[in-house]
């Protein structure tokens, strides 16, 4: 058994790094594959924003020709900078329940990020702000939606024998299409419509949706930066994230909250299509993509992945309409159910205006922290 940095440049090497969930979890249902030419893509020093202002490895655990382990380490100066910490994340953990490999792993790394300078390491959190984050650690039962973490419960023992220790839970629930919102609701959305001068945008295509990013790339800052874990992203990741979301969103999903001409919030949702990538096995080309294709008109699920309003307006019920927004595009087309996205247990008003709409929570995701 040996411990082992990857050369990424290598097509080899990357094939290695980024196969080994889809041999720990074949015979898995709820797990859903990534995209591999993100993958590759995410490995690539040349082409990815994140690499512009921070550095990150990748290592292995080989036990003779089989890959048993993998991580990848961060070193994110941005968010070091931001919070005036130096601080470095891990992502990317997969193993199967080997607790000599884990160790091994884990105490690379550690000297990695001594090496680093780092002195809180946070993870599972990844490479972009819009990454899901933590470690599943209830709702195993329960199937991996497009972009969340999967893991065995396992992988909870591994992590938390290396030493880590719990920084935050992230819940994640869904509104049922047939739960009525009670009226008062929809009287109360009214009302603040009418008194603020709200109106709602809807769009008919996605050109249009790419004419509103340079002001959504502002608000989207304001919106979350008194969010705790927050960082700005860079004009490049925010690009990266905004073409990304267009690729999966239908225009008609997505809603902004409009005073005057100023984005006052904003609701960014895509049909739920893990079933697709399931089916190509999470290859897009040649023909993976007619997989996505079906899966969209067949999806009952949609995602609320972005949800934002401006700070200025959180206390003057604009929560209320952005739910009620996510209600009504719920009930006016084929969807039976929204997933609302890790909401941080710290965020107490995002979390108790989610429960008094009717969200059910169904999965738990941790994530760990480790002071160097």
């Amino acid at each position: 058994m040996r411990v082992r940095k990857i050369d990424p440049t290598n097509k080899k090497d990357r094939n290695k790094f980024i196969n080994l969930p889809f041999d720990i979890y074949k015979e898995c249902p709820q797990w859903v594959p990534p995209i591999k030419n993100q993958m590759h893509f995410i490995m690539d020093a040349e082409k990815h924003p994140f690499y512009h202002h921070s550095n990150a490895d990748f290592y292995i655990i080989e036990d003779g020709k089989q890959v048993i382990s993998r991580l990848a380490v961060l070193n994110h100066r941005n968010y070091s900078k931001f919070h005036n910490h130096p601080t470095g994340m891990f992502y990317y953990f997969d193993s199967y329940d080997d607790d000599q490999a884990s160790h091994l792993l884990f105490n690379t790394a550690l000297d990695w990020y001594r090496k680093e300078n780092i002195k809180t390491v946070y993870g599972p959190k990844g490479f972009a702000r819009s990454d899901a984050v933590g470690l599943l650690v209830d709702g195993f039962e329960q199937y991996a939606t497009m972009g969340m973490i999967y893991n065995f419960p396992y992988y909870q023992k591994l992590i938390e024998n290396a030493g880590f220790v719990k920084e935050t839970d992230h819940y994640t629930g869904y509104i049922e299409r047939s739960s009525e919102m009670p009226e008062k609701f929809h009287r109360a959305a009214d009302r603040v419509l009418k008194r603020n001068g709200f109106t709602i945008k809807s769009f008919s295509n996605k050109d249009e949706m790419r004419e509103w990013i340079p002001q959504l790339e502002e608000i989207h800052h304001l919106a979350f930066e008194n969010n705790i874990g927050y960082y700005p992203s860079t004009k490049e990741e925010f690009q990266l994230l905004a073409e990304n979301l267009i690729a999966v969103i239908e225009p008609q999903i997505a809603k902004l909250i409009l005073k005057g001409d100023e984005i006052a919030g904003f609701i960014l949702a895509y049909p739920e299509i893990s079933n697709g990538l399931r089916r190509c096995k999470g290859n897009i080309y040649p023909f993976g993509w007619l997989h996505l294709l079906a899966e969209k008109k067949r999806t009952e699920w949609v995602i609320g992945s972005v949800i934002g309003l401006m700070p200025k307006y959180q206390g003057v019920g604009g929560n209320i309409l952005l739910y009620v927004e996510m209600n009504n595009t719920l009930r006016s087309m084929h969807f039976n159910k929204a997933e609302i996205s890790q909401i941080d247990e710290r965020n107490i008003d995002s979390f108790n205006g989610a429960l008094e709409l009717g969200t059910t929570w169904y999965k738990t995701n941790r994530t760990y922290r480790y002071d160097l």
